[in-house]
């Protein structure tokens, strides 16, 4: 009998068009928008890059041109653009494409249009320079003979610092979006779990009642509706997450078994959550599609969907709303598994999401099996 269920509650899934855009298509279309709006950010304004600077020359200073040739080679701090006079140079500055312009004369100027990071590094450059070669001038003036130890000393790189990689994740900020997006789509499986939850309900619709007169136990129906939406939902997940990772480039780390059990458990949680609703007594199946949905959305803006932050906040006041929240949750899984080398967080997180699918599920089989008709 549960496979019979199983099969039919399968077909009858892909009779709702409406479940399958908002479960599939929109947060594709969405990702997809997110992405053209903000996908490069962390590349143009967070990780490090070459700076573009051109070079004029009024004289000749090979020991200045030997210091910019070394820092644009391997991990190359400066980008050399060529400008064959100071107009031309003064033009790339003004139109952004340069940073800087480095003027080569009995002195080094440095121009440039305006006070930010890459501004202030050029600085730095030709501050250091500048030190570097007056300790040289003055020891070749004073202990020439002293001058091979010095060069020696300047150009010994100094670290008090040890370089250790923590994690193979990505330091972007902005997938957290992605994850979010992750949590809000695993949510609306919940309008799956709310017709399929309706569809038990003789007051509902004609199937209702034809399954509330089948003398089997509303435990078979509640078990098969969900497995059945369960199995579509999460393959529309795994969809989602291949178009982000290898059509959009979203970074979201290495673990991909551990990131298809959050995909999994997330699915559970937002068609158990929809089953819930759709038990609800005396309100239409249109109601109980817009309480969830509001649910959803509620859950998902608390999990950083439309501002990034807003979780770290909830976590530092009231820490129990992101333990209970399952968009919170969903985000958190991702972002555990991103950052972090070891798996504690991500199980726990894992454990309370699965306790909520069980606590929702009992409770759906709890209002179906109290609920009772005078007539059918």
């Amino acid at each position: 009998m549960f496979g019979h269920y199983f099969k039919y509650s399968f077909k009858a899934i892909f009779r709702v068009k409406e479940v399958l855009f908002w479960t599939l298509v929109f947060p594709i279309a969405l990702a997809t928008f997110m992405h053209m709006a903000f996908g490069n950010i962390y590349e143009r304004t967070e990780k490090a890059h070459a700076i573009p600077v051109s070079i004029i020359h009024l004289s000749e200073n090979n020991a200045f041109d030997s210091t910019v040739q070394a820092l644009s080679e391997e991990d190359a701090m400066l980008n050399i653009i060529e400008a064959d006079n100071m107009d031309k140079a003064e033009k790339l500055l003004r139109e952004g494409e340069i940073k800087g312009i480095f003027v080569v004369d009995k002195n080094i100027n440095l121009t440039v249009n305006e006070n930010g990071m890459d501004e202030t590094i050029l600085d730095m450059i030709l501050t250091s320079y500048e030190q570097y070669s007056t300790v040289i001038q003055s020891t070749m003036k004073n202990n020439p003979q002293n001058i091979e130890n010095v060069i020696k000393s300047l150009m010994t790189d100094k670290s008090y610092l040890t370089k250790e990689k923590t994690s193979d994740g990505s330091f972007d900020n902005l997938v957290t979006y992605f994850y979010a997006i992750f949590a809000m789509s695993c949510l609306f499986a919940g309008f799956s779990g709310v017709d399929r939850a309706s569809k038990m309900q003789a007051d509902t619709t004609s199937l209702g009642i034809r399954r509330n007169m089948a003398p089997n136990s509303k435990i078979y129906l509640i078990i098969s509706d969900f497995f059945t939406s369960l199995i579509v939902q999460f393959v529309f997940e795994v969809i989602a997450f291949l178009y982000m990772k290898f059509v959009l480039g979203v970074d979201f780390g290495t673990k991909y078994a551990a990131m298809m059990l959050v995909l999994l458990m997330g699915s559970g949680i937002g068609i158990s959550m929809g089953m819930i609703v759709g038990c609800v007594k005396n309100k239409t199946t249109d109601t109980k599609i817009g309480i969830t949905c509001a649910i959803s959305m509620c859950l998902s803006i608390m999990a950083d969907l439309v501002a990034n932050g807003v979780r770290n906040a909830i976590e530092h006041y009231i820490p129990i709303i992101n333990r209970i929240n399952p968009a919170a949750l969903i985000v958190d899984s991702f972002y555990a598994l991103n950052v972090y080398d070891n798996y504690d967080r991500f199980f726990r997180n894992m454990t309370l999401l699965g306790i909520i699918i069980f606590l929702l599920l009992f409770c759906s089989f709890l209002l179906v099996r109290r609920t009772r008709y005078a007539s059918v």
